[in-house]
């Protein structure tokens, strides 16, 4: 065990008032446990911008990502049980499974999809068009996910995504004869005492004492609905406590054999490549600057001045969250916040870890501010490359009814162009609506859309050389890509 020292309950109230302030971030649950002692667990800020009611540690926050942790360990269990094997092909425990990559369809394990190693698009590029904002079932997105095409071969990349995980809880299903959900809360909630966590979706109407979300869209905080995991608990649909979330730092750290199955083979993360497809830069500033990061089993890994840390992040609409683990030093911290997108949870992980290790004394938040500015930077040139090589002279093709439509494509399912007034309107797969507006040529930018918070998307209408008409479009913002096929009017 390596040198550490404590930090009073004063000074962490201290550093969460005086982070939160700093990142306008308007409620947080706080979990540490140190030595097998609670440190603090507390809430701070309130449930929703605008109202008074303050959030405590028995307030209900969706810890995002973090589930898959918990996902994990519900595999782990199953095959210590002897219901199934990590490195038996899926094929084996579903009945039709099909993917588009035969290779990955014949051979892709449990493992295989618990260390993001799949091949399927990440998790902010095409596939989270699958079920983000569409209501689809589990069993929906299951059936699409045959007709997604692989972003990678299979095994040669590290790509984060959610839709593994989904698969991982049809095989849990399957082999336990219960809902992933279920199977979680029997035999992790309720042998923990974890009696404010919970999987389901509904569990958030049903309590009182629960926090609201808040997104950052273009600078300005605004309430939204909480974000609907209910297609794919396994990957993000637990909501929990500060209080729940100490129970389960404590049973991670209490029991080795917990975190020693993620030892085995795994994932490599590269520096720059973990979340390159979200806005915000989660490396390296997410691994305490480290060089190497790997992911096993539902959780990130890396090594810090020679200790071993467990780590997973979250980021949900309206929500966000960062838990890490350091098994030799008995030291556990876990952040829950009601609004996206920010570092502030992660500036206060880091400088609490450095704390509690007697580590250098490093300004997260001033690292963390840095590295958002660097990223608003980004999106500004970006934005101003696009501007310049952009032609406003070229003029559309078609009249405005010409482009108007129903758009398919097999694993997405329906894009909607129709005309409203003397504007074109675009539905992309989701219930959100934007406004087209003439980019170049035929290409059209969506305006005026929660979808296009960040980068500019464009929809490219294509043509036949011969007959003029609109026979497809292509939905750009350099993370989704995707064409869909214009449908004939019979």
């Amino acid at each position: 065990m390596k040198t550490t020292s404590t930090i009073s309950s004063q000074e962490i109230d201290d550093l969460v008032h005086f982070t939160m302030k700093e990142w306008n971030i308007p409620g947080l649950g706080l979990s540490v446990v140190h030595q097998g002692k609670d440190l603090k667990i507390s809430g701070y800020g309130v449930k929703c911008l605008g109202e008074p009611d303050p959030v405590d540690e028995n307030t209900v926050f969706q810890i995002c990502s973090i589930t898959k942790s918990f996902c994990g360990l519900t595999i782990n269990m199953l095959a210590e049980e002897g219901l199934l094997e990590w490195e038996r092909p899926v094929r084996d425990y579903i009945p039709n499974f099909a993917l588009k990559d035969p290779v990955a369809q014949h051979e892709i394990t449990l493992r295989d999809l618990i260390s993001h190693r799949t091949g399927f698009p990440g998790a902010a590029a095409e596939s989270f068009r699958l079920w983000w904002h569409t209501g689809r079932s589990s069993e929906e997105i299951l059936n699409r996910l045959s007709q997604l095409e692989p972003l990678h071969p299979f095994r040669a990349h590290f790509t984060y995504n959610n839709e593994a995980y989904l698969l991982a809880s049809d095989v849990c299903r399957r082999v336990s004869g219960m809902p992933w959900k279920q199977y979680c809360k029997e035999k992790i909630f309720k042998p923990l005492n974890m009696t404010r966590s919970s999987a389901d979706y509904a569990f958030l109407s049903q309590e009182k004492n629960v926090a609201k979300s808040h997104l950052n869209r273009l600078g300005h905080m605004q309430l939204i609905e909480w974000d609907n995991w209910e297609g794919l608990p396994a990957a993000a649909g637990i909501a929990s406590t500060s209080v729940d979330m100490a129970k389960w730092l404590h049973y991670c750290l209490s029991k080795p054999a917990v975190m020693e199955y993620t030892l085995q083979p795994h994932s490599y993360i590269e520096p720059e490549g973990l979340f390159s497809d979200f806005t915000i830069p989660m490396c390296p500033i997410f691994f305490h600057e480290q060089p190497i990061a790997n992911y096993g089993l539902g959780w990130i890994m890396y090594n810090l001045y020679d200790r071993i840390v467990y780590l997973h992040t979250g980021l949900i609409d309206g929500m966000q969250s960062i838990l890490a683990i350091v098994p030799e030093e008995n030291l556990g911290v876990c952040v829950l916040t009601n609004y996206s997108t920010h570092l502030g949870a992660v500036s206060i992980l880091n400088t609490l870890l450095d704390r509690a290790l007697s580590l250098p004394d490093i300004n997260w938040n001033e690292k963390s501010k840095q590295a958002m500015h660097e990223v608003a930077q980004k999106i500004s040139f970006d934005r101003e490359t696009m501007e310049s090589q952009r032609d406003k002279n070229i003029p559309q093709s078609c009249p405005l009814e010409a482009y108007c439509g129903e758009y398919i494509h097999p694993a997405y399912g329906s894009c909607r162009v129709t005309k409203h007034q003397d504007q074109l309107q675009i539905q992309v797969i989701t219930k959100d609506i934007g406004i087209l507006k003439h980019w170049q040529g035929d290409q059209f930018e969506i305006t005026d859309s929660f979808a296009t918070t960040f980068t500019p998307w464009i929809v490219d209408f294509k043509l036949n050389d011969i007959s003029k008409n609109v026979e497809s479009l292509c939905v750009d913002n350099r993370c989704f890509r995707c064409s869909f096929e214009k449908q004939k009017i019979q």
